[in-house]
């Protein structure tokens, strides 16, 4: 899916955060801690447009590198964030996704 498919959605949202724009001159947005369910919004959009995108938080807990081929890459160099990343993407138990 192209770019300017996804214009008006996408250039209506990032209107809302004041960015005028577009997307291939400003390819990035910055959102606070408080603004959570904004970026999900955002992540969704990128997911359901099938493209690729960076995470990059402001403080240096690692990078996040999400692929339209389906897979995510972390980045990080604290041995403690990444054992955490790891047992979070670990199947449960319990989780009716996981493979039998």
């Amino acid at each position: 899916m192209a770019v300017h498919d996804e214009a008006p959605t996408l250039s209506n949202m990032r209107e809302s955060y004041g960015e005028r724009r577009q997307l291939h001159d400003a390819p990035a947005m910055e959102f606070l801690g408080h603004e959570g369910a904004d970026l999900i919004t955002f992540i969704e959009l990128a997911l359901i447009f099938g493209w690729d995108f960076y995470l990059l938080p402001w403080e240096k807990y690692g990078t996040v590198f999400v692929s339209h081929d389906a897979y995510v890459e972390f980045y990080t160099d604290d041995a403690e964030k990444a054992a955490w990343a790891r047992a979070c993407l670990e199947p449960k138990a319990n989780d009716s996704t996981t493979p039998r």
